[in-house]
């Protein structure tokens, strides 16, 4: 089956391609006057353990590239899915459809998120105390959110 685009999921795509693309010319635009030794690792608090070198920030925005891709490849291919739910013909459009939704907002909030640990990381600074936070909430309310609409479907 296939479940046809949206406007929110091409929205989406623009977005983190935008967002990865951004921060790609920003490390490049700025090279020169990032630290030569960034944080690479924060703890739950976010505040830095680990100090590496900078070259790594191209790491962590390659690692959110190969995210990107892999889940956009994964939203090609509904039948992959497992969906929780039985599907039948007359809830199959439904149910790969809000399968898909969910799919493509957590995508853009794995970006979102690795783009502002880059960011920050790139200047030498802990992340704020919320950011571990919001970034849970977020996910798990998609989640839930979500699998909820998918319950409703069934």
């Amino acid at each position: 089956m296939k479940v046809n685009r949206t406007a929110y999921h091409w929205f989406a795509d623009i977005f983190c391609v935008l967002l990865l693309v951004g921060v790609f010319l920003y490390l490049i635009m700025y090279w020169n006057a990032i630290a030569d030794h960034v944080p690479g690792h924060y703890n739950a608090d976010g505040v830095v353990d680990r100090w590496t070198n900078k070259k790594e920030l191209f790491i962590l925005l390659a690692v959110a590239w190969v995210m990107y891709g892999g889940i956009t490849v994964v939203e090609q291919f509904p039948r992959l899915w497992n969906t929780g739910v039985t599907i039948t013909k007359q809830n199959a459009h439904r149910v790969y459809a809000t399968l898909k939704n969910m799919i493509v907002t957590i995508k853009w909030q794995m970006v979102l998120a690795f783009c502002v640990i880059t960011l920050y990381s790139s200047l030498g600074k802990g992340l704020p105390k919320w950011f571990l936070s919001v970034f849970l909430i977020a996910i798990f309310a998609t989640l839930i959110g979500f699998l909820v609409q998918l319950m409703r479907v069934k």
